[in-house]
């Protein structure tokens, strides 16, 4: 039971590097230079830009009801990881809100060379995304729904993100510039390598 639950946390300490790496490139890259994200963060990020909401918070609030419908559908094994990964982004998001807070952080904002906030940011998020993805856990969000989708009814779950993450990019027309969010499609492009 101990060597298990050792274990288990010698593979999560993936998780939770990769996930206080990608904490990191949202509050020191994006947020300051008003790039977006796709799926439940970018939901996030738009809840952040218009009503100015802690991302910290609404990725949590947002995922509650999602792993609690998969963990009644979905594999136990990718669900513990998967709690892992949303709990540490929740929990990593709202370390880098206060420390920014108590100014021990400045946000690299970028006044107009918005390609290199784009490049940093697709290079930090892919780099905590990656260790996250290799490790078997997610950060939650558009990941559960594909996951949920392609066990209820064969969605292509790289589809269904590609889908999910176009709109909410596209509804962030609202709330930023255009040429913000096409800054957010490179920053995206080099996230996804």
């Amino acid at each position: 039971m101990m060597a298990t639950a050792l274990i288990r946390a010698r593979e999560s300490l993936p998780i939770v590097i990769g996930t206080a790496i990608y904490a990191f490139g949202l509050h020191y890259f994006v947020i300051p230079n008003q790039l977006m994200e796709g799926g439940l963060m970018g939901i996030a990020l738009l809840l952040n830009y218009s009503l100015d909401l802690p991302p910290s918070v609404t990725t949590l609030v947002m995922n509650v009801p999602l792993y609690w419908i998969a963990w009644r559908m979905l594999d136990r094994q990718s669900m513990v990881y998967t709690a892992v990964g949303t709990l540490s982004l929740s929990f990593f998001l709202w370390v880098m809100e206060m420390a920014i807070d108590m100014h021990w952080i400045k946000p690299l904002e970028m006044d107009r060379d918005f390609l290199l906030a784009a490049l940093c940011a697709g290079v930090t998020l892919g780099a905590g995304l990656g260790l996250v993805f290799r490790s078997g856990g997610t950060t939650g969000g558009s990941d559960i729904i594909a996951r949920l989708g392609y066990k209820l009814k064969g969605w292509s779950m790289g589809r269904f993100v590609f889908a999910f993450d176009a709109v909410v990019i596209a509804s962030s027309l609202l709330y930023i510039p255009p040429v913000k969010v096409l800054y957010t499609l490179v920053a995206v492009y080099i996230t996804s390598r």
